[in-house]
């Protein structure tokens, strides 16, 4: 939150507690905010109800200790990260005086098993069994193994976040956490299927048509969209836990392991740190469009 601009942080004193952490979760976009407000919430359960005024390092070092016995690393990782954000933004707006989680240090979880993300093979599998199911099934899964885009970033796409840049390239503007935006290069290959699937429309900086719809032509949850990447894995046989996040992972762990540089996909992913990207693979520079071993399987003739 370092990038949060407080306009009246004096108003913010008078604010009870519970609403100051409505306040800081209302400056989140709307995935961050969910998960930063499930962190948030059970840690002041943990504490038995005390205000974000009385916390303080023992707690903020008991409660990582907690953590550590209860759930997995990287969990424990995402749950202090959100909580050191919160208290970011109290010390930022003058509710309290230091960051109590500011004492606990967290080190980014490597990813040590191959059940993270999947292999060519696995990957080719899953990208088929969608394109067997239908096309917009295809379309998403190709979207986010050929980008590393999130979920939610997914979700969020209309046809306006489509757009052609100077040299010629079609890239896609995704809308990342904290309100930043990227521009993504799109593999020709990529650009056809997408542009088949939305009947060859124009590029239009006006169509705000959702890429992804449901049955009822609004905009599809991101629980419908887990849905189709969950039912077709285990369609493919894929005897791994497969799931939107799975392709992120495959994304990045096959972008590096092909020789994409990590600055490049740390930008590609929106990694805010590079320590996160470089967790999956050290490797030489290429551009990422080069690098993804994707067959496109459902290009119409």
């Amino acid at each position: 939150m370092d990038n949060l601009a407080l306009t009246q942080p004096e108003n913010l004193t008078v604010i009870p507690a519970q609403e100051v952490i409505e306040y800081f979760l209302n400056n989140q976009t709307q995935g961050t905010a969910k998960t930063y407000g499930i962190a948030v919430r059970t840690f002041f359960a943990w504490t038995g109800g005390k205000s974000f005024r009385d916390i303080t390092p023992l707690d903020a070092l008991n409660y990582n200790e907690y953590l550590k016995r209860t759930c997995a690393e990287a969990t424990v990782q995402s749950k202090i990260s959100a909580l050191t954000q919160f208290f970011k933004f109290a010390v930022k707006g003058k509710l309290i005086g230091d960051n109590p989680f500011g004492i606990v240090k967290q080190t980014t979880p490597a990813i040590t098993t191959q059940n993270k993300f999947l292999t060519v093979k696995e990957l080719d599998k899953l990208l088929t069994t969608l394109a067997e199911k239908n096309e917009k099934h295809y379309v998403f899964g190709l979207l986010l193994a050929a980008t590393g885009i999130r979920i939610l970033e997914a979700q969020q796409l209309s046809w306006s976040d489509i757009m052609e840049i100077p040299d010629g390239t079609i890239a896609v503007n995704v809308l990342g956490k904290g309100g930043k935006r990227r521009l993504l290069p799109l593999r020709y290959d990529v650009w056809r299927v997408l542009h088949q699937y939305m009947g060859d429309r124009p590029i239009s900086q006006i169509d705000q048509t959702p890429l992804f719809k449901n049955p009822s032509g609004n905009r599809i949850s991101t629980v419908g969209l887990r849905a189709w990447i969950e039912n077709a894995a285990k369609k493919a046989n894929i005897s791994k836990e497969v799931t939107p996040h799975t392709l992120r992972h495959t994304f990045c762990s096959l972008s590096l392991s092909a020789g994409a540089s990590s600055r490049d996909v740390q930008a590609y992913a929106g990694h805010k740190s590079l320590t996160t990207t470089e967790r999956y693979l050290h490797a030489q520079n290429m551009k990422v469009s080069e690098f993804m071993p994707i067959n496109v399987v459902s290009e119409k003739t």
